[in-house]
């Protein structure tokens, strides 16, 4: 994965989260999850299953996950003038081909961040911390059907490594694919 050029509506930077960041990632997790599952269900998703994203709970968890990271983690956050726009989550992986990777475990960004590059850049924070852990790939699971994200990946370089898993949300069966990117040497 290269470093790229992201256009850019509101002066913005990505930082290691801190533990008052806890709160709106976990708005931006609820708000981001009823849109990705909406969007790879093709229909909103049901009450009960948006009331499983809660964002107090949601803040409790990345409270905790961010007060007590591990050299191989990481949690870094979008910020621009109207705060925490959007945030990646993710730790270091062996996987079975013996290389050390870096695996996404939450990449989400707020509704009305979406487009203004926030996305773009945090990606590239993600790659640049990354290559500075001496991982050697990026992996990430995208739910088949979200073509936002499916989309935004690519453009990055991401491409399908050919796995999936399935979730049953609803009552229909969704597939998240694993997604790889190689991470490119600095010059």
């Amino acid at each position: 994965m290269t470093t790229q050029e992201f256009p850019t509506s509101a002066p913005m930077h990505v930082r290691p989260a801190h533990l008052a960041d806890a709160e709106p990632i976990g708005q931006i997790q609820s708000q981001s999850m009823r849109h990705t599952l909406t969007n790879a269900l093709g229909k909103e998703i049901s009450p009960a299953t948006a009331a499983s994203f809660d964002p107090e709970a949601f803040a409790k968890t990345w409270r905790s996950a961010i007060g007590n990271l591990k050299p191989s983690q990481l949690v870094l956050v979008a910020v621009d003038s109207a705060g925490v726009r959007g945030f990646a989550a993710g730790s270091l992986t062996e996987p079975s081909d013996g290389s050390l990777a870096f695996t996404v475990s939450s990449f989400e960004l707020a509704d009305d961040a979406r487009g203004t590059g926030h996305g773009a850049q945090l990606l590239n924070a993600v790659a640049d911390n990354a290559r500075r852990m001496h991982a050697e790939k990026i992996f990430a699971w995208l739910f088949a059907g979200d073509d936002e994200s499916t989309t935004a990946f690519s453009k990055a370089g991401f491409e399908p490594a050919g796995t999936r898993q399935t979730f049953d949300i609803d009552g229909e069966q969704l597939s998240a694919h694993l997604w790889w990117a190689s991470i490119d040497e600095e010059d």
